[in-house]
């Protein structure tokens, strides 16, 4: 099975990046974090509030039959998702892969693909990434 976690993509939500006349006081992406969480809890996740990254963009949390999973926001160009499977303990992809976390991932593609607001979605794992790997779903089985 191959998991792809990161997702590139482009959004017609406005850009919320807050500057002054010198620069970036707040990165954008806090506004897109939030349409990303509202899908979430439709699918079914407990969801946190975004919380500011500095130049990473906005983190949030969702949870789900117990597990919990990460997820961040960075609005740059492209513009980046990353949905991760993390245990309790912080550690990355504990094998094997939770149930839940695939059927949350797959369901969350689908939702941001069928979503207007969301286009070129291509997803990637962090091992092979590079602009042409990028995938239309986020599991081959």
């Amino acid at each position: 099975m191959i998991v792809r976690f990161m997702a590139e993509f482009e959004t017609t939500i406005p850009d919320d990046t807050i500057e002054d006349d010198n620069d970036i006081v707040q990165f954008g992406g806090k506004a897109v974090a939030t349409v990303v969480g509202e899908i979430l809890q439709r699918l079914g996740c407990a969801v946190e509030a975004p919380a500011y990254a500095g130049d990473h963009g906005w983190d949030f949390a969702a949870y789900a039959d117990g597990q919990r999973f990460s997820c961040q926001v960075t609005l740059a160009a492209p513009n980046y998702l990353i949905f991760s499977n993390v245990s309790r303990s912080g550690g990355f992809f504990k094998k094997p892969i939770p149930v839940v976390y695939i059927r949350t991932l797959k369901a969350l593609a689908r939702e941001l693909a069928s979503d207007p607001r969301f286009s070129e979605l291509k997803w990637y794992s962090p091992e092979n990434y590079t602009r042409e790997t990028g995938a239309a779903a986020p599991v081959d089985e």
